[in-house]
């Protein structure tokens, strides 16, 4: 039965897929390896860390030292030709409210705030061929900040073994097209504290979508 149930699985998967045949087999989409046949044993890989394997994941990683009571930390993201699957994660060392806004293309100054180069978190690839589409920005200029799609509060702690904390915006979100996704980290905390924001994205056309 068991091997009934592994050949039922490789058929399905030879379907759409190149195999290479050799021990292991391997099945490859996009190049890298999805599914591999060794010793009568079915080896696999999850989809979405193999989109790190397929060299389109990508990350922008920013630390903002002593951000200002009151003051925001921000950071915003956008594609006009690619789904980016998304996922976000801030660290404080005090209190903050995490906000993620959706914003209209044509509220968008793309001129404004400081370009952060996405990395490819695929380092064995040549990465000059296998650049992120998305448009990254620190800190830009929004004349309208859209829709507020989820907030957070990242609670502080007090005492002199104080400790900070983290947020991570619940699960994967599937960005669209023609938008930007502004991330907006609010120092309510009283006094300056530290914040980073770790973006992490792999992207997808509409038909691969």
């Amino acid at each position: 039965m068991k091997k009934i149930i592994a050949s039922m699985v490789l058929f399905i998967a030879v379907m759409a897929q190149t195999v290479y045949v050799g021990n292991p087999v391997r099945i490859a989409g996009s190049g890298t390896n999805l599914l591999a046949v060794q010793d009568g044993g079915i080896m696999s890989i999850d989809y979405v860390h193999n989109q790190i394997h397929a060299g389109v994941t990508y990350r922008v990683c920013r630390p903002f030292i002593a951000l200002a009571n009151n003051a925001n930390a921000v950071m915003a993201i956008g594609s006009s030709n690619r789904f980016n699957h998304f996922i976000a994660s801030i660290s404080t060392s005090g209190a903050m409210w995490v906000t993620l806004y959706e914003v209209d293309w044509t509220n968008w100054h793309s001129a404004f705030g400081t370009n952060r180069e996405p990395v490819n978190m695929q380092r064995a690839l040549p990465t000059n061929l296998f650049k992120s589409s998305s448009i990254v920005r620190e800190y830009p200029t929004v004349t309208n900040w859209g829709t507020m799609l989820c907030t957070s509060l990242i609670t502080g702690t007090t005492g002199n073994n104080s400790v900070g904390s983290d947020v991570r915006l619940d699960t994967e979100w599937v960005l669209n097209t023609n938008k930007f996704y502004i991330i907006a980290v609010s120092n309510v905390a009283g006094s300056g504290k530290d914040v980073s924001i770790n973006m992490q994205w792999y992207e997808k056309t509409f038909a691969e979508h």
